[in-house]
């Protein structure tokens, strides 16, 4: 059974996703996964996602800017068969901390556009309280894959 996705899948479900996990190599050369909430844009063909400015993560990442980023979608497991039906899609990119205030502020606002369509109307007011102690990451994809088992 071929189980791949194909590349338009497999960028589909990072579109209708909102979370996923982000595995970097930490200062200490150990692997680390760390779930983050973020929005894929087509137009940069990269991942965008907020985080504090400083940390495991973010100090990772100025390190060894080379990353890698699951999503998984319509988990279900078949007791009967002992199987697992899923979808999930995988890149691989590079990593990058946005240091501008008015290009963080652009890619925060489509982040919120994409999680939290309907509370826009918060948007100014919530992105003054912590715009200056965040950073936003763009990771700039490499190499995309796609996975599914349906079983049918």
């Amino acid at each position: 059974m071929d189980r791949f996705l194909s590349k338009e899948n497999a960028i589909k479900l990072l579109e209708t996703n909102d979370t996923g996990v982000l595995s970097v190599v930490t200062l200490e050369n150990k692997p680390y996964g760390v779930s983050v909430n973020y929005f894929y844009d087509e137009k940069t063909n990269a991942l965008y996602f907020h985080s504090k400015p400083n940390g495991r993560k973010i100090e990772s990442i100025k390190k060894n800017p080379e990353v890698s980023f699951i999503v998984f979608d319509k988990n279900e497991i078949i007791v009967n068969a002992y199987i697992t039906h899923y979808q999930s899609t995988i890149v691989t990119g590079k990593a990058t901390i946005i240091e501008d205030e008015e290009e963080t502020r652009f890619y925060l606002e489509k982040f919120c556009l994409h999680t939290v369509p309907d509370r826009m109307d918060r948007f100014d007011a919530v992105v003054e309280g912590f715009i200056k102690n965040m950073v936003m990451v763009k990771v700039s994809i490499t190499a995309i894959s796609g996975k599914q088992n349906k079983d049918n």
